[in-house]
């Protein structure tokens, strides 16, 4: 026979029905902020790129401007 005076293992504490809901709950909370933080990381890196194509492409309108202006001259 077990012993009471033990405390129940963390196994069978998450397999207890009691705790069975919160246990789910957490994992699912967990699992929604690994997707989201993820998510969000890939969209923070899209708009860096983003970022450095405008800035490529400001670059490149400037040299033409002044290509034109060196011509009208």
């Amino acid at each position: 026979m077990a012993d009471p005076t033990l405390t129940p293992g963390l196994a069978d504490k998450v397999l207890d029905p009691n705790n069975l809901v919160a246990v789910v709950t957490v994992g699912l909370l967990y699992m929604m902020w690994k997707f989201m933080n993820r998510r969000f990381d890939l969209e923070r890196e899209e708009q860096r790129e983003i970022i450095k194509r405008i800035e490529e492409l400001d670059r490149e309108l400037l040299k033409l401007e002044a290509r034109m202006d060196a011509k009208d001259d």
